[in-house]
């Protein structure tokens, strides 16, 4: 029953999927360019580590062949420094799979900005880098590309719209309107009332 003064124009039609939302990651269906860009965030972090060690190394070579005693300790340092870059940066791009796999809006974002930063340190690499670690700098660029543009195509658009949805969500029905969903179009109207012309049309 409605209340006093209330539109019984307006009616709030409500799917019965919609108790579930947000819907999470899990009920949503990866769309391939989703699964395209988890891949290649994931073989990201892969090439960091390699490049932070790779860096690492080249150092090390070239400290050695310095030939100056004290730079051990220099030495020892920039290593583990390489190191612990490379663990960071995989940690940051595992971040970004995990956010991104469940429909985080910003984490898209984040990962574009974070893909601008990279192509200015890949810039600056292949000027100052060893050959070993040029190649590890341009072949983690082209996986942080290759994410951006998976990211950024419609499929993936659709999928963070999907799971982003609020909770409780629901489409108001008024004068002239369409039932959007094929669930709500079954939606049992209240004696006398007239359905929505495409309520009738899909639901009978």
């Amino acid at each position: 029953m409605l209340a006093p003064g209330a539109n019984p124009g307006a009616v709030m039609a409500k799917s019965p999927e919609d108790g579930h939302y947000p819907q999470t990651a899990q009920r949503a269906r990866l769309p391939a360019s989703m699964v395209n860009a988890l891949r290649v965030i994931y073989a990201g972090a892969g090439i960091a580590v390699v490049l932070g060690v790779t860096i690492a190394l080249t150092t090390h070579s070239r400290t050695l062949h310095m030939g100056d005693p004290a730079a051990g300790t220099y030495k020892a340092g920039y290593v583990t420094g390489g190191a612990i870059t490379g663990l960071i940066a995989a940690g940051l791009w595992l971040w970004m799979a995990w956010a991104n796999k469940r429909g985080r809006s910003w984490a898209r974002i984040l990962s574009t900005v974070f893909f601008g930063v990279l192509t200015l340190y890949a810039a600056a690499g292949l000027v100052a880098l060893p050959a070993a670690a040029k190649i590890a700098v341009l072949l983690e660029w082209a996986a942080g590309l290759a994410a951006v543009v998976f990211l950024w195509q419609r499929q993936s658009s659709l999928y963070y719209q999907t799971v982003s949805r609020p909770a409780g969500h629901a489409r108001v029905l008024g004068p002239g309107s369409t039932v959007s969903s094929p669930a709500s179009a079954h939606h049992a109207w209240p004696a006398g009332w007239a359905k929505p012309a495409a309520a009738s049309r899909r639901g009978g």
